[in-house]
């Protein structure tokens, strides 16, 4: 009796959220901005005429382009549709990806549902609705597919014949957006890596997965457009870009991605919600003295200096205290004549510091802890057999074993936290390369999309190690 409640209230809430999504976007208007100039290209090209001439000129992205071009003349609705449904795709990949079992995952995918809505709306709609969608939210829900194979390679569950073409395609389409591609590239490696370490075999299909992100990376390197495309928009968008050297581009990419995140730019509280978990878990596990410090110093700085900070610049009230308002800085001294390399250097350190203790944080809560359930791409099986003979083992091969052995119990303790660890790195990383872009600053918050998903699992997993009454209360607010 229990079980079919529990089964009516969660198909209740899918039906609920459903119904959200519809009146959601029965408000939205389309065909603005690059809607309206993509509608207009069939009138001057056939379809294989504007491909070429995009991918000589403009772009790589030629799959979306091939779509958009057609979606954006078509009525609206069937956007809408679609577009309801990759929400809906999105919040399953979630949770079966950071979900722990069967029993967790309608918890899981109402706690997805809920906190993406916390998403900013500038991440949908800064090129117009339907183009930015279908060039950010659209590739990175595909390319979530695969992720959810290896998480049932790494749990043992059984895999349908139909999901391994699915997650083919979905990885394809997906990897056209530069920074899925080169996110789920360098997890495949690590898988693979991880595998080999091991001494277990990487399946087939991951092999067909890692080259399908290399073949399209390589793709997306040597298109024209993109070359053609960056040095048009440096000429529109951000002339100074074109001395800059690479040093400079690493710092704008680290301080623009930093600025968003710790400074909770257009409402993005992920990051914020992430170092208030892992502050009240040094609390309620009463941590050491260093510990609740370093969470205090960490929260207060991303709060007053960041949340506080920026809602105060948007009012145009000026917070530049020596230590409050200075984290919203992210252009170099060269194009913005109020900033000094002092104020660079300051808030390099502020974020350093920053992210410097979430790793703490997080290795406090998640490390050196073999009885957790590990959330580790990563098989936890051990390297070494009982009986370690043949019968007159070299010393070399004992010590060998010894030390993977050591390395294997290591990494078992440490699995949770190393994979949020990755995560949080990917989700950085992935706005880190937006620094080479001459766009760095015109984008907006839709090329952060991908790392506030990875973030969202971040949350997930966190808010998960809090005391139960603390998750039950949670769930009754969702």
């Amino acid at each position: 009796m229990k079980k079919e409640n529990k089964n009516r209230m969660y198909w209740g809430a899918v039906a609920l959220y459903f119904l959200i999504l519809i009146v959601v976007h029965s408000r939205i208007v389309t065909g603005t901005n690059d809607d309206a100039w993509f509608a207009a290209v069939l009138d001057r090209y056939d379809l294989l005429s504007y491909l070429r001439v995009r991918y000589m000129t403009w772009t790589s992205r030629l799959p979306t382009e091939a779509l958009l071009v057609y979606l954006t003349r078509w009525p609206s609705w069937i956007w809408k549709g679609l577009n309801i449904c990759f929400f809906m795709l999105l919040v399953y990949e979630l949770a079966a990806i950071w979900g722990e079992d069967e029993e967790t995952q309608p918890k899981a995918q109402l706690f997805f549902a809920v906190f993406l809505f916390l998403l900013p709306v500038q991440m949908h709609n800064g090129a117009g609705w339907i183009t930015t969608t279908m060039n950010y939210l659209w590739p990175v829900t595909l390319g979530f597919l695969p992720l959810i194979l290896l998480r049932k390679w790494e749990t043992g569950k059984r895999i349908c014949s139909y999901e391994y073409p699915v997650c083919a395609i979905g990885c394809f389409l997906g990897s056209f957006q530069e920074q899925t591609a080169a996110v789920l590239f360098v997890l495949f490696l690590l898988y693979a890596i991880g595998r080999r370490i091991q001494r277990q075999k990487m399946p087939l299909f991951g092999y067909m997965l890692c080259l399908i992100t290399f073949g399209v990376l390589v793709f997306t390197l040597t298109c024209p457009g993109n070359a053609a495309r960056s040095a048009a928009e440096t000429q529109t968008w951000f002339p100074e870009f074109a001395s800059y050297t690479i040093g400079e581009k690493i710092l704008t990419g680290f301080l623009r991605t930093c600025s968003f995140y710790i400074t909770c730019e257009s409402g993005n509280l992920y990051f914020l919600l992430i170092l208030s978990a892992l502050f009240a878990l040094t609390l309620i596990e009463r941590k050491s003295v260093f510990l609740c410090l370093t969470g205090a110093y960490s929260w207060l700085i991303t709060f007053v200096s960041g949340f506080c900070g920026t809602v105060f610049n948007k009012f145009e009230i000026d917070f530049r205290l020596p230590f409050s308002g200075l984290l919203q800085n992210t252009e170099l001294p060269e194009i913005n004549a109020a900033v000094t390399w002092m104020d660079i250097a300051l808030e390099c350190v502020l974020f350093s510091s920053v992210l410097g203790c979430v790793v703490v944080l997080l290795y406090s809560v998640f490390g050196n802890n073999i009885s957790q359930k590990s959330v580790s791409i990563l098989p936890n099986t051990d390297l070494i057999p009982d009986d370690l003979r043949p019968e007159s083992p070299s010393t070399d091969r004992i010590q060998h074993a010894d030390t993977n052995g050591r390395f294997v119990q290591c990494f078992q303790r440490n699995g949770t936290f190393c994979m949020l660890f990755l995560m949080l790195a990917a989700s950085l990383c992935s706005g880190f390369i937006m620094g080479f872009s001459p766009t760095v600053y015109a984008s907006g918050g839709r090329v952060f999309l991908l790392g506030s998903l990875i973030q969202l699992g971040i949350l997930y997993t966190c808010t998960s190690k809090l005391p139960v009454t603390i998750q039950n209360s949670i769930s009754h607010s969702l």
